[in-house]
């Protein structure tokens, strides 16, 4: 079995970028779901501190605002297949259409 080290990979950003997903497949998917973790739940707790309670629903809408942003960018690099990124948007657009539905 043959390994994949950096002196097979494209000397630019791209292929530095790239090489971590020929290791394994969903790195950037994890990568994307904690960025979305994270700022799901900054934005709840930040909101519970300031206003004493917190709307998890509207955090997670607004964070897959800007996940959906990361994960075009991080695909017109090549970083994961289109088929990543239609479960990602999927997911995003649901929860956001399950947002502002519950206003």
């Amino acid at each position: 079995m043959t390994y994949t080290d950096l002196s097979s990979i494209n000397q630019t950003i791209e292929g530095f970028l790239q090489y971590p997903a020929l290791v394994d497949k969903l790195f950037y998917v994890y990568i994307l779901t904690a960025f979305f973790m994270i700022i799901a739940l900054a934005s709840f707790f930040e909101e519970r501190r300031l206003y004493g309670k917190g709307n998890m629903l509207s955090s997670f809408a607004i964070s897959s605002i800007g996940t959906i942003i990361i994960s075009v960018f991080m695909l017109s690099l090549g970083l994961f297949t289109l088929t990543y990124e239609i479960m990602i948007l999927t997911i995003c657009l649901f929860l956001i259409v399950l947002w502002i539905l519950k206003k």
